[in-house]
């Protein structure tokens, strides 16, 4: 199986949705990682848990049956990463490896994620060294932007990664290697790239299975991306540009592309009254941003007026491109009887053409370098 393509999507409706809205064989290249948010106690009051004797286990097997449902064929990762140490589920499990073998009782194909932040906590150690390395074909070990930074001291580096593999009882053929970077607005695509050269310089020779580059440009909030409101701009995709740069540098290695969608790994569950309206468009190492005003005074109608911004602009691909980019056509004409759409709403069909748009951006690219390409 040829994967190209690795996105960290929160395990959120949004993004669901536009999954089940994508095409199959877009699906087929791509190695999603499904970001499980914490257990809030606004999650512990919705009407699907608030009446459950173990919620908390309730939300774990309701994202695999999402999962399921929006991704329903092909390996699949799911992650935890911003849970606490100490939170458990009501059984007394560690909240991933419940994910994990929720996964696997309904007959999916699972790469488990080892987070080397997370290593040195014994429960969580514990719990991952209960799965049998033999029952899943692949692994992945996961770096965040510390991890990566220690790679500046070779040794240390090196010894935390082969402690994991040999804990494990795994191989680094059958491990992949996620450099997370995370949120990136403030880094420039040629950090990226340095930082990125010295763990594959460091692992390379080591054999892994896959690597990946994954990254997230759009910015937590609407300002930081578009200054005023009511007016557009660009937002540099740099993790795209720091992966084309290494896919060419490293054309021996197999390097996939990742990135957090539409919206980054902070993005919050909390309402915001003053939350503007927005449209987050990709195109060629970038966004395009439609940024309109305040949704506390407003009825939804800016949204009509910010989708014929977008479609009348040289990066609108047409109705028929993606479902999303059909929704954003329907809105943009006003179509009868077609409502505006709140937030979420938007995250779908903007993350349904982001993932469009990425998998033919990654094949025009892998095309180009004949590359040796990411197989699991």
């Amino acid at each position: 199986m040829r994967i190209s393509y690795t996105p960290f999507f929160h395990a959120k409706d949004g993004e669901f949705t536009a999954l089940q809205h994508s095409k199959a064989e877009q699906r087929a290249v791509t190695l999603p990682l499904f970001e499980i948010g914490r257990f809030t106690e606004s999650r512990r009051k919705l009407v699907r848990f608030k009446n459950d004797e173990t919620p908390m286990c309730a939300y774990l097997n309701w994202v695999a049956d999402s999962i399921c449902d929006a991704f329903p064929s092909g390996p699949v990762m799911v992650d935890t990463f911003s849970w606490l140490p100490a939170e458990l589920t009501e059984t007394g499990e560690v909240p991933v490896s419940f994910a994990i073998h929720a996964l696997v009782e309904r007959e999916r194909e699972v790469v488990p994620v080892v987070g080397l932040d997370r290593w040195e906590d014994e429960t969580y150690r514990l719990a991952l060294k209960g799965l049998n390395a033999d029952d899943f074909e692949t692994w992945a070990v996961r770096l965040d932007t510390a991890d990566i930074e220690d790679a500046a001291d070779p040794e240390h580096f090196l010894e935390r990664m082969d402690e994991v593999l040999q804990e494990l009882g795994l191989t680094a053929s059958q491990t992949g290697v996620l450099l997370d970077f995370g949120d990136v607005t403030g880094k420039t695509d040629d950090q990226i790239e340095a930082e990125a050269r010295r763990v594959l310089d460091l692992l390379g020779p080591n054999g892994y299975r896959f690597y990946s580059l994954i990254g997230c440009s759009m910015p937590p909030t609407i300002n930081l991306a578009v200054k005023q409101p009511n007016s557009q701009g660009d937002v540099i995709r740099k993790e795209m540009t720091a992966w084309r740069r290494l896919r060419a540098a490293y054309p021996a290695l197999p390097i996939a592309y990742g990135d957090y969608g539409v919206r980054g790994p902070t993005s919050s569950d909390i309402p915001n009254p003053h939350t503007n309206g927005k449209i987050r468009y990709t195109y060629s190492n970038a966004f395009f941003v439609a940024r309109g005003q305040s949704v506390k005074n407003d009825d939804g109608s800016q949204m009509y007026r910010l989708a014929n911004t977008v479609a009348s602009s040289e990066h609108y691909q047409g109705p028929s491109f993606s479902w999303g980019d059909s929704e954003l056509y329907r809105r943009a004409i006003r179509e009868k009887n077609v409502g505006p759409g709140n937030s979420n709403k938007w995250i779908m069909f903007d993350t349904s053409h982001h993932l469009a748009w990425v998998i033919l951006e990654i094949a025009e690219i892998e095309r180009a370098l004949r590359a040796v390409p990411v197989t699991l």
